[in-house]
């Protein structure tokens, strides 16, 4: 019954996105963050993952992540997209996010406060 229960259960756990660093398991499952420095103050996060609306809000939240790492209070969003692609028998979704963080008020239109962002999104983010 328990060798039962794994494969009918290891499969959908295995394809869960979790918040982490860029991973590959032994079954070729991709999941997690890449970073890139475009500029000093602007970077392009990778979030890939076996759920569509899982790696856009990951992605989001990781943007707001580096904000505070890097001693920043904001961002702006520049830019967003989204592609899928088959591999090792599953889609894997990709959600590409370009920041600018910011020091200063947040106050303005399109200006995200990386706190409340983290705050907002924490209690939604599986580890």
């Amino acid at each position: 019954m328990r060798i039962l229960c794994l494969i009918v259960f290891l499969p959908l756990v295995a394809c869960q996105t979790t918040y982490r660093p860029l991973h590959a398991d032994i079954f070729g499952n991709i999941d997690g963050y890449r970073d890139l420095r475009l500029d000093s103050d602007v970077y392009r996060v990778t979030f890939y993952g076996s759920d569509r609306d899982d790696v856009r809000n990951y992605a989001l939240y990781r943007a707001a992540e580096l904000t505070v790492q890097k001693d920043r209070d904001c961002f702006v969003v520049l830019d967003t997209s989204q592609h899928s692609h088959w591999w090792q028998y599953s889609t894997l979704h990709l959600a590409f996010t370009t920041v600018r963080m910011l020091r200063g008020p947040c106050s303005q239109p399109q200006v995200r406060d990386a706190k409340e962002v983290l705050a907002t999104m924490s209690p939604h983010i599986r580890r």
